[in-house]
């Protein structure tokens, strides 16, 4: 990140949490992981003998997930010394051999050896001015080696406003300027709100959530999902699911949505799932094999 270090440290530990439920992560990882990456990668589907550098790194999210496809070095670079703070505990608790550095990204100087990939996951927004962000783009240009890549990400925020309310993603976007003319002046402040996840769940608050139907839907993957989708398909499973459906849900995740898995709404409209992937969890609980008695829990 690159907006004053204050902002970001204040909010770290919240800004981490969030990101790990939204939406835009699964279509973050589609689009690069699915579909950029792969033309970068060897035979074995891999970065082997790559050098990477991930700025605007923020908490190391990215970083850990790029380290895992085996490159020889990567370093993760931010500007807020909290969100650093994060990813060098979450290295201390799962050593992976990445390492983090507190900098402006505007400012770094050459590398001793040029990078194979810099990765840079919504950080262009972050440019107040032309000049901000033609910084950036010397500094992307100084760090590579000739004739390799930069995968950047951001966000298209000349949409028809509706297309900004993700809320049942838990995300809503706005910014404080007219796009009627289909541009947007340079710094125009954009504002992403978040949703809350604790949201009490009572058995009659569901009527808001539309009824979608998938009758030929076999295998269901809600990982990252915000709550209130993950709810709707469960609460909507035994009128508009096919029988046999295979699902994954993070853990902590269903284990709100179900109340503690105590919810008998959606414990007996969830007769039509045949096996059920928990994500995050080493070892299942009772409570969860006997609120799915039906189901294989794998």
């Amino acid at each position: 990140m690159t907006s004053s270090e204050p902002e970001y440290d204040s909010i770290s530990a919240q800004y981490s949490a969030v990101k790990k439920t939204q939406v835009g992560n699964i279509i973050e990882y589609y689009t690069v992981y699915k579909y950029i990456l792969p033309s970068l990668l060897d035979d074995s589907g891999l970065l082997t003998g790559k050098r990477v550098l991930d700025l605007g790194c923020g908490e190391g999210r990215h970083t850990r997930q790029l380290k895992a496809l085996c490159c020889d070095y990567i370093l993760g670079v931010d500007q807020s010394s909290k969100m650093i703070d994060l990813a060098r505990e979450a290295e201390r608790l799962d050593p992976k051999g990445i390492e983090y550095l507190v900098g402006d990204v505007k400012q770094l100087p050459p590398p001793e050896q040029p990078f194979d990939l810099v990765t840079a996951f919504f950080l262009f927004p972050h440019a107040q001015t032309r000049t901000e962000l033609l910084d950036m783009a010397r500094t992307v240009y100084s760090q590579l080696g000739e004739n390799k890549q930069l995968i950047g990400v951001t966000a298209d925020f000349k949409l028809d406003p509706p297309e900004f309310n993700l809320r049942k993603y838990g995300l809503m976007k706005s910014i404080k300027a007219s796009v009627d003319k289909g541009s947007i002046p340079d710094g125009t402040e954009h504002t992403t709100h978040t949703l809350s996840q604790a949201r009490k769940l009572d058995d009659d608050n569901n009527q808001h959530l539309s009824i979608i139907e998938y009758p030929y839907l076999s295998e269901l993957d809600l990982v990252e999902a915000h709550d209130a989708y993950i709810e709707q398909f469960l609460v909507d499973t035994k009128t508009c699911l096919s029988n046999g459906i295979c699902l994954t849900v993070d853990y902590q995740a269903l284990y709100r949505v179900t109340q503690q898995f105590t919810r008998n709404t959606t414990q007996l409209n969830c007769i039509k799932i045949r096996c059920l992937g928990l994500n995050d969890i080493c070892q299942i609980p009772k409570y969860v094999k006997e609120y799915f008695p039906h189901t294989k829990i794998l």
